[in-house]
């Protein structure tokens, strides 16, 4: 991916193609690992480190927020928050990340079980 780079650059400036043509074209750049490489490749800053220490800086900040949502979304994320405490934040995993359609028992998994939900 990185020999390709300044060409792939240039096509989706230039062409503007769809994200299914992208997906199509150059697939790679839809895996995890490739994401990380093309977003450091473009800014010399390493995505999940970077993330992870902002995410850690801000969490107070956010949590904060997330008890004052309201509505639907905001009982969901009151029940997430009951549950990561009485499991640990920090301690619980996500898995498969928060979508609907999955109970909030299946989400939430200790980091030693070995059982892992559909993906």
């Amino acid at each position: 991916m990185s020999r390709t780079f300044s060409y792939r650059r240039k096509e989706i400036v230039e062409k503007s193609p769809s994200i299914a043509n992208i997906q199509e074209r150059w697939p790679a750049l839809f895996d995890t690992s490739q994401v990380k490489e093309e977003f450091r490749r473009l800014t010399a800053v390493e995505l999940e480190t970077t993330f992870m220490a902002n995410l850690d800086k801000h969490t107070d900040a956010l949590l904060s927020l997330f008890r004052t949502k309201g509505g639907k979304a905001g009982q969901q994320i009151r029940e997430i928050l009951i549950m990561l405490n009485q499991v640990g934040v920090g301690q619980a995993r996500l898995h498969p990340p928060l979508e609907t359609g999955y109970h909030l028992e299946e989400r939430v998994k200790e980091p030693n079980s070995r059982q892992r939900i559909k993906e």
